[in-house]
């Protein structure tokens, strides 16, 4: 049997009931975020973490107990990802700034060697 959820979701206002809809079914939203809705919305329904959770695509439902705590205390920010997480940058940013400015130039015929062209002859 599962533990006892530790926190019950809190009751959710209009405008954060129609931004979860929203971004439940939106297609282009990053589908981390989707999911993170998606089981904020089966909660507010009156399914359990777990229900929630197989819904949503997560493991457990210890995962979408810990997304309840965090939206009642940060509401929809609790859909983004923490600061710190994700990969980090491979690049310097003076690096980046040198690949996009030579991505960005015009090509100079001659010197890349894009102007010529190589005839076979069989």
């Amino acid at each position: 049997m599962a533990p006892p959820p530790k926190e019950r979701l809190r009751a959710l206002t209009d405008e954060e009931q129609a931004a979860l809809t929203r971004l439940s079914k939106a297609g282009s939203e990053r589908a981390d975020r989707v999911r993170r809705a998606t089981a904020l919305l089966a909660v507010a329904r009156g399914a359990s973490f777990a229900q929630a959770a197989r819904g949503a695509g997560f493991r457990s439902g210890t995962t979408v107990g810990d997304l309840v705590g965090r939206f009642n205390r940060r509401g929809l920010a609790a859909l983004s990802i923490a600061a710190g997480r994700g990969p980090k940058a491979t690049y310097a940013p003076a690096a980046r700034a040198q690949i996009v400015a030579a991505a960005q130039r015009p090509p100079d015929r001659r010197d890349d060697g894009t102007a010529t062209c190589v005839k076979r002859r069989p």
